[in-house]
């Protein structure tokens, strides 16, 4: 929303009814109260955009409902697609992570990309050929305004602090979240429909 914002865009959010987007008080943007199962807030946001970057997700593993990941994931990426090609949407950057990237076969993972095939597939057959969609894949994000803060943000406080704490073996794909931002809305812009992008530091 920054990003976006600081380039002179204008913006439309989706906010979940539980995040009260503190971090966001300072900027200017019109808010659209909802969750992303909600057909009707969904309709609002696409109505008159001409991009949508698509980060919702149900990422968690904890999940009892283990068809929360289908349903969010996949059908919930379906739908949205559907809808902004009613809307006359110019293109969908589909925002993922390196668990889509790697095509690891968690649940986030392994729902988020065959949400990202099918998306591509539809667009490649001709079912919404007016539309473009492409992928971008950040890496671990670090830098300012890690509000909660982040599992990855936890454990460098932890460590920091003196606390137990562990990192794997052979480093993880930093990059900083600004860096982050700038580069999928860069993507946005100059992207090649059907392409996915790798967003990581050194």
């Amino acid at each position: 929303v920054r990003q976006l914002l600081a380039e002179g865009h204008r913006v439309r959010a989706l906010i979940p009814p539980e995040d009260d987007a503190g971090h966001l008080s300072d900027l200017k943007f019109e808010r659209v109260p909802g969750e992303f199962s909600s057909i009707d807030a969904l309709r609002v946001g696409a109505a008159g955009a001409h991009v949508i970057f698509h980060s919702g997700a149900a990422p968690r593993s904890w999940y009892h409902d283990k068809d929360t990941w289908r349903r969010v994931n996949m059908i919930g990426t379906k739908t949205l697609v559907t809808i902004a090609h009613r809307a006359k949407v110019e293109r969908i950057v589909m925002v993922g992570g390196m668990e889509v990237a790697m095509r690891l076969p968690t649940p986030y993972g392994r729902t988020r990309f065959q949400a990202m095939e099918a998306a591509f597939q539809s667009n490649f057959e001709g079912f919404h050929k007016e539309m473009e969609i492409l992928a971008v894949h950040p890496g671990v994000l670090v830098g300012p305004r890690d509000r909660r803060p982040s599992e990855f943000g936890r454990l460098l406080i932890d460590i920091l602090e003196g606390r137990s704490g562990w990192l794997p073996r052979g480093g993880l794909p930093l990059v900083d979240v600004e860096d982050a931002a700038r580069n999928a809305v860069l993507t946005a812009r100059r992207g090649c429909p059907g392409a996915e992008y790798n967003l990581v530091g050194e």
